[in-house]
């Protein structure tokens, strides 16, 4: 069950919204035993904006209520049906900027800094081996960070050229027992610091051609040996694609170097591959 209680106001260049919003859970089961408590929560939200010569800047306030899901509670030996619900306290101050005026040039930026506090967040990690993974919750974490997007459009004619650039900057640091000195306040397994990506499109009529570059800094995995780091890769693909009456055809080569890295250790990624795609639409 779900219900929403909002109001949204403007007065010349502001803007202001808020909102409470009520959630209850409960899972029915054909056992006496073996289903997930029921879950009632309120979680209110205010944002705050102004706009003007084209500069948007904006503050908000969220609490978030995630519950579970079916797979994160009674997935075959990875759920966890004492899962509780993860809480998350949410920050934000940012600033966009958008200019269209310049035909057919068009930009626009914008940039976040946030501050997050959750509790019970709800993660899968590795902790019985490689290949079998488990949900649990961390009691607290705290997470800041910068998340910045940026855009460039140029459209002569028949033409279409756009670069389109992410990066996002965390400490996601996880502070559930301050006496417990070997992990309070230490990065959260498998959170990067730094990561971007930057993809750069360029279309002809019916043909685009498509490449992105993601890059992810290196990562702990295991708190038993904080020093023992996944490394940072760059992944750059390419995609080319083409339409001609009801045909559409693509070819993909991801990983374009080859570049070897793992998402969890000992588990490589499958490197350079290749795939080609016609779909008829009728």
């Amino acid at each position: 069950e779900k219900a929403v209680l909002a109001v949204r106001a403007r007065y010349r260049g502001f803007s202001f919204a808020g909102n409470v919003l009520f959630q209850h859970l409960k899972d029915y089961t054909s056992f006496q035993v073996g289903a997930a408590r029921p879950l009632t929560r309120f979680t209110p939200a205010v944002s705050l904006a102004y706009t003007r010569w084209g500069v948007t800047l904006r503050a908000w306030y969220k609490c978030i209520f995630r519950a579970p899901t079916l797979n994160d509670l009674y997935y075959t030996q990875v759920g966890n049906r004492n899962l509780k619900p993860e809480y998350t306290r949410q920050w934000n101050l940012g600033v966009e900027y958008q200019y269209a005026d310049l035909q057919p040039w068009m930009f626009s930026i914008q940039a976040d800094g946030y501050i997050n506090h959750i509790d019970n967040r709800i993660v899968c990690l590795p902790l019985k081996g490689t290949y079998s993974w488990s949900m649990m919750n961390y009691g607290k974490t705290y997470c800041r960070g910068l998340n910045a997007t940026g855009t460039v459009r140029y459209t002569p004619r028949n033409w279409t050229f756009s670069l389109l650039m992410s990066l996002t900057w965390q400490k996601d640091l996880n502070r559930t027992n301050p006496e417990d000195s070997d992990n309070y306040d230490i990065p959260i397994c498998y959170s990067p610091a730094l990561s971007y990506g930057i993809t750069a499109v360029a279309g002809w009529k019916y043909v685009t051609l498509t490449v992105s570059d993601l890059h992810v800094s290196k990562r702990m995995w295991s708190y038993a040996d904080p020093d023992d780091m996944l490394g940072a890769y760059d992944n750059i693909d390419v995609k080319l694609t083409g339409a001609w009456r009801w045909f559409t055809a693509s070819f993909e080569v991801n990983d374009l170097f080859d570049v070897q890295y793992e998402h969890i250790p000992r588990y490589p990624m499958p490197g350079r591959n290749f795939k080609f795609t016609l779909t008829y639409s009728l």
